[in-house]
């Protein structure tokens, strides 16, 4: 019998006290053989309790990454995997039980792959905005959508040691959009990118309207950096705009009932707004935030 192959597991990690003990737990628990994968935690500069909470988990290799940047923590981790294959979650994550398993099997399944991307489950999360989660059902997460599109999230994400490397690791100042970057430069080099449903994770609702925020003004950043020229900026300002309009129609189809689809509606104007306050912001001068 072929030998299952080894897998480098990486979680990069920033003050993540609140979820890191469960991810590792989900992590210790794989059906994948125990000796067969190995879990490397990165943390990128906690103030928090996260790496004494590591500390619990003998099974998990940490290691530092001092410059800023969960793209940097990636390539950390890259840089010490011992694996034939890296696997990556988010310390938010919690992993399903045959996460390793269903991934390595799609994997093998489709030797020409550059990236499996497994289903991102909404479960659980901080707030209790209905508006929120009726908005984060509709439009967060959609790995299939995502890989049909040329992309992949980290949130769930297998991919060949040798391709990452080949293609350059992610990149490091990036805020965020580094997933997206590095899946579409995979994509672009003659990869597939293939969506496996059976490799699950679950990933907790953003329920308030702060948390939802800043995620967006950070996303705007991460794009904003990845466009180096003026021309692409105003295209992506022009985006933010079209995508709002487009995104009302999807709101009206799912059917939740008037009060909720008005207040997710004006939610989308809001977050489109910020959007825009955030690239007048960076024109002026100023840097990507990181959260």
């Amino acid at each position: 019998m072929i030998e299952d192959p080894l897998i480098s597991v990486i979680v990069p990690v920033w003050n993540g006290e609140e979820h890191i003990n469960a991810c590792l737990r989900a992590l210790e628990a794989q059906t994948y053989p125990r000796d067969r994968y190995e879990i490397i935690v990165v943390d990128n500069g906690s103030t928090d309790r996260t790496r004494e909470i590591i500390g619990f988990h003998p099974d998990a290799t940490l290691v530092e990454e001092s410059l800023p940047g969960s793209y940097n923590a990636r390539n950390r981790g890259l840089s010490v995997a011992g694996g034939e294959f890296v696997a990556f979650t988010d310390a938010d994550c919690t992993p399903a039980s045959n996460w390793i398993e269903a991934g390595i099997a799609a994997v093998l399944r489709n030797p020409g792959a550059g990236i499996v991307g497994g289903q991102i489950r909404l479960r659980g999360g901080s707030g209790n905005s209905s508006t929120c989660l009726a908005f984060e059902n509709m439009f967060s997460f959609n790995q299939e959508q995502y890989l049909r599109d040329g992309h992949c999230t980290t949130a769930n994400w297998i991919s060949p040691t040798a391709v990452l490397r080949e293609i350059g690791g992610f990149d490091g100042s990036l805020r965020s959009g580094g997933d997206f970057d590095l899946s579409g430069r995979i994509h672009s080099s003659g990869y597939g990118l293939v969506y496996e449903p059976d490799m699950m994770v679950d990933h907790p609702f953003r329920g308030s309207v702060g948390e939802i925020i800043k995620k967006r003004i950070r996303v705007t950043g991460g794009e904003w950096a990845m466009r180096k020229n003026l021309s692409s900026r105003a295209r992506y300002g022009a985006r933010i705009i079209k995508n709002m309009f487009q995104s009302i129609p999807v709101v009206i189809s799912r059917r939740n009932g008037p009060v909720t689809t008005i207040k997710v509606i004006l939610f989308i104007v809001v977050l489109s707004m910020v959007q825009l306050i955030e690239i007048v912001r960076l024109c002026l001068g100023g840097t990507p935030r990181r959260a």
